[in-house]
Parts: C-alpha cells; structure tokens; sequence
C-alpha cells in the first residue's frame, strides 16, 4: 500500500458505525470503516494514516492514535440484548452497543439513565467494558432533559474554587478615579431593550435625530475591565467560552456577579461601558465614529413587546427623552433596513420559534411568531456597532478576530435553484447573486402558508458560520468585514474584541 498521508482531524461518527475525519481544509472528509471506527468517540481529535489501497480507489482512514478525547464520560441505558446486558449511548452519533461493567448489586431499571466512564489505552484508543460511574440524578431547578444536555455535552457546571476569592474582591461600586478616566455619558438617555425573560442586560442604547444626520450610541458593559488576562475567572471564560441557554436555565460564562449585576446595565445604576458613537447621514452611510471608554446610567429598562406597543399605538407612560429615543431609534432602523435591503443581506430571521413545556421540562408545542419592530431595530443597532469595530480594528491592522459567514455550497445552491423552479417565478440564470436568489425565494413565499417551511429551506443551505483570525467576509448580512463586540459577557471573542478594541484607543 504506496499511497498514504498522515493526517489530523476530528472524528464525526453516527448510528451506521462507520465514521469520517472532518477536514479542516478543502480537501474532502475521510471515511473512516466500521473497525477503525470502533476504537474512537465521536469528537476526538486523532492523528491517522490517510490512504488508497488502489489508485482509482477513494481514500479512508486508518486511526493510529488520539490526540485530544472528544469524551470522557458516556451517557446511555442498559438494555439487554440476546440475554447479555449492554449499554445503548442516547447520543445518536455515539453508534455502538458497548459491553459494560456493572456492580453486582446494583439493580437499574431500563428507564434510568446512566453515565459510564471512559476507558482508553496508551494510544487513546477505545478500551472495552465501559466503566459504570453512575445513575443520572436531577438537581433542584432542572429536568432529566436539562441534565441530560449537560452531562452529554460535558458542559461546566462546578466553578473552580479559585474563582471565588478574586470574585469576592469585585465591587459594584465605581470610585471616582475611575469615572475621572473615562467618558461621562451618564446624562445621555440610554435605554436597555431585551425580551421578558432576559436576566443580563449588557447592551444599551441611545439614538439623537438632528435635522441632517443621527447620532448612534450602542453602550455594552466593559467587561474587560473586571475580567483580566490569565486570572482564574479569564481562564474560566476561555474554557467555557460561551453562556449556554435552555429554555428556563442558563449556564453562564461569567460568575453570576458579574453577569447579573456589575456588568449588567441596570436601570439608575452607574456602569462601565464601552461606547461606540457614530454619526450616520441620511441614507445610513457612515459620516464619522468614535469609541469610548465611558460610564453611563441607563434611564430605563425596557422589554421588547412595550417598545412594540409604543410604536404601534403612540401611547406609552415614558418620559420625554426616552420617548425621543425610542422614537428616532425606529426612524434611525428604516434607514439602516433600507439599506441592508439595497447591499443584499438576507432577509432570513423574520419569525422565532417558542416552545412550550410540560411539568418535567419536555416539549409539548411549539409556535411561530413574527419577530416584532422593535427587535429588528436592536438588532440593526447591534449590526452598526459590530461593523464599525471589524472596521476600525481592520484599519488600524490589529491582530483580532472576524465572524465569517461563507456563501453557501454548490450543491445547496443547485437544491435552491430546483427550489426556486418549482415557484415558478422569474431568476434569472446569468445573475451570479445567490442572496437574491435566497431573497426571492423569501419574498414569494412571505404571504404564503409554506413561509416557515420556506424559510427553513434557506437556512438550511446557509454555510455555518465561525470565527477567523483573517479578515473575512460575511454572506448572510452582505458585509465586507464583521466582528462581534456586542455580547462580552456571554461570548469570549467578543472579550478579545474589546481588549484589542480598547489596546488600540489608548
């Protein structure tokens, strides 16, 4: 056998027990046989040989060894099978039966859930029975579902022990030292607008009509003033890396006292923030922007639906200035919607899904609902700020990171095109826009019965997006450069973003 390569890749398995090496480059992922995949786990990072036994013949994998566990723990139930118990993974791409090892007096019903440790030998490799660990057990505030995600995701519940005294040495309070030093935007009406549930309110917001131009200021709290390099609560954050939400629970990124209260922009309460400032013509073209460290008070805490129901009624028990905001803030949005429109952004987010639960926290329904103005104008604010930061860190040649949203493959935009001839509307064939051909397919079918489904046909054949050290572009929203600034306290990159962002105005 002449021809191999040695290679790394991350394993992606399924319920088949044949598995592939996802490729990280442009070359094709590896199929991997059913006996080599028996010796690793869905998600380990494994060095392998990649060959060809013929040279016509397609290429797979032979697995040599792992280098980074994807898994250590295993979830399943025990089933018996032809008078052996063994043990069913419920993570569908976990595809095997495993032998198990169980205590002798330890009885288990078929409905228990069980997590089994991870054997492996001098290679990393898979080493059989698994080792019983132990019987899933619900905490107080969660469900069998929740706990299920958790421990199937070995997602980090525990915060270290180190973290709590540098938590404790965190103060609410805001010494004048540190507001001398910063920008005093504490008199400007900024407004916090989130859903109902939210409980982290990192981004605030404050828009100024003048007669020939707006002002635009997105307010996020400064987390990067609290959480400094290489500390236990840093270190903590780059390994979760983002907060993670379930329907009525949350796992943070950050300890709860700076999630929920001093990194959070609530009402009458001075904060630390970062500002971004931009001074917008009338057609939604940038004239000037600038960023400030800076320390603000919002004035109101709003959700979503009352900002709605200004809007559409006129009516709302708000005062002056809020209502101004809230006001240029919607005439600031169809400015900037109209131009998202004219440069080709996908117009794909246009309802949520909302689930509803039982007793024990399994779905029972779910409802579409149209996403309101007042959400699309948040969102339009949050879009401004991130690309005015990807711009200016890119024009400064900083070293930073970029959310990058490839255009969708080859073959999603053939299934598209078929998509499109059953519509039997007008495309045509030379125009090369694959976003107008998404849009198309979104504005024939927004009236329609088959919108949701439609809708969900364009998202489907979306690339995924990820972050890039490189500059990139991002298809979805037709912009040459992006980043994301808007949410440090529950994304790590947005972190790095602003201690780059705040490196480069000093």
């Amino acid at each position: 056998m002449k021809n191999y390569q040695l290679c790394k890749g991350r394993i992606s398995s399924n319920r088949k027990g044949f598995a592939f090496v996802l490729s990280e480059g442009s070359e094709p992922d590896t199929f991997i046989p059913e006996k080599e995949a028996r010796k690793v786990l869905h998600g380990d990072f494994v060095l392998f040989k990649r060959m060809q036994r013929r040279t016509r013949d397609r290429w797979f994998g032979k697995v040599i060894r792992v280098l980074e566990p994807g898994k250590t723990k295993i979830l399943g139930r025990l089933v018996h099978n032809y008078g052996v118990h063994v043990f069913e993974p419920i993570q569908n791409s976990i595809g095997n039966f495993f032998s198990i090892k169980i205590p002798q007096d330890l009885k288990l019903s078929p409905d228990e859930i069980i997590e089994c440790d991870v054997a492996r030998d001098e290679y990393g490799l898979l080493q059989l029975p698994l080792i019983f660990s132990s019987v899933l057990q619900v905490k107080p505030g969660r469900t069998i579902f929740l706990e299920t995600a958790i421990s199937n995701h070995e997602l980090p519940v525990q915060w270290p022990d180190e973290i709590g005294p540098e938590t404790e040495l965190l103060s609410e309070k805001i010494d004048q030292k540190t507001i001398a030093n910063r920008k005093d935007m504490r008199d400007l009406p900024f407004v916090t607008i989130d859903g109902l549930d939210a409980k982290d309110y990192d981004d605030a917001v404050f828009v100024e009509r003048k007669r020939d131009y707006f002002n635009l200021y997105v307010a996020i709290a400064d987390v990067a003033e609290f959480v400094k390099p290489f500390s236990a609560i840093d270190n903590e954050a780059r390994n979760r890396g983002t907060s993670v939400y379930f329907s009525n629970y949350v796992l943070p990124m950050l300890p709860e006292k700076l999630s929920n209260n001093i990194c959070s922009l609530k009402p009458e309460n001075d904060r630390l923030v970062m500002v971004v400032h931009c001074k917008i013509d009338c057609e939604g073209k940038l004239i000037q922007q600038d960023f400030h460290e800076a320390v603000i008070c919002s004035k109101s805490r709003l959700n979503y639906q009352q900002v709605q129901d200004y809007y559409d009624s006129g009516e709302y028990p708000l005062a002056h200035e809020i209502a101004n905001n809230l006001k240029s803030q919607k005439d600031l949005f169809e400015i900037l919607s109209k131009a998202r429109k004219e440069r080709g952004a996908l117009e794909i987010d246009n309802f949520e899904t909302r689930y509803f639960y039982n007793d024990v926290g399994k779905i029972i329904s779910l409802k579409y609902e149209e996403r309101n103005v007042s959400q699309r104008v948040i969102e339009e604010c949050m879009i401004y700020a991130n690309v005015a930061v990807a711009n200016f860190l890119k024009d400064t040649k900083s070293q930073t990171i970029y959310r990058h949203h490839p255009a969708p493959e080859s073959d999603k935009v053939i299934s598209l095109k078929e998509e499109a001839t059953k519509l039997n509307f007008r495309y045509n064939e030379s125009d090369s826009s694959i976003s107008r051909l998404c849009n198309l397919i979104l504005e024939t079918t927004s009236k329609t019965e088959k919108k949701y489904y439609y809708s969900l046909i364009v998202k489907r054949a979306q690339s995924l997006a990820f972050y890039s050290a490189s500059e990139s572009k991002h298809f979805g929203l037709a912009l040459d450069a992006y980043t994301h600034f808007t949410s440090p306290i529950r994304r790590y990159c947005d972190l790095m973003v602003h201690r780059e962002l705040k490196a480069k105005i000093h």
